[in-house]
C-alpha cells in the first residue's frame, strides 16, 4: 500500500490586514493570514514539519493557528473582485 503525503495550509486570525490604496480612516479588514504550507502523512506530521521548517514563527506573536487540508495541491484559482462585480451589474 502506497502512503501519500497530504498537504496543509496554516492560517491565523490574529493580526490585521489593510486594504490597498484605502482612503478610509478605518481601512482595517477582518481576515486570515497565511503562515505557511506543509505536508505530511497525517495532520500531526504536517504540524511537526511546519514547526521545524518555520522556526522563525517562534519569534513572532501569533498563537492561534488554524490548519486546513488542501485536497487538491495542483489547482489554484484566482479572480478579480472588480471584474466579477462588473459582471453582476
Amino acid at each position: 500500500m502506497e502512503t501519500k503525503l497530504r498537504y496543509f495550509i496554516f492560517l491565523t486570525d490574529e493580526g490585521y490586514t489593510f486594504q490597498p490604496e484605502s482612503d478610509f480612516v478605518e481601512s482595517e479588514m477582518d481576515n486570515l493570514q497565511v503562515l505557511g504550507l506543509s505536508k505530511g502523512l497525517n495532520i500531526n506530521e504536517a504540524i511537526e514539519n511546519f514547526i521545524q521548517e518555520n522556526e522563525f514563527l517562534n519569534e513572532l506573536n501569533f498563537d492561534n493557528v488554524l490548519v486546513f487540508e488542501l485536497i487538491s495541491n495542483n489547482q489554484v484559482y484566482s479572480f478579480s473582485l472588480k471584474e466579477r462585480f462588473k459582471l453582476k451589474k
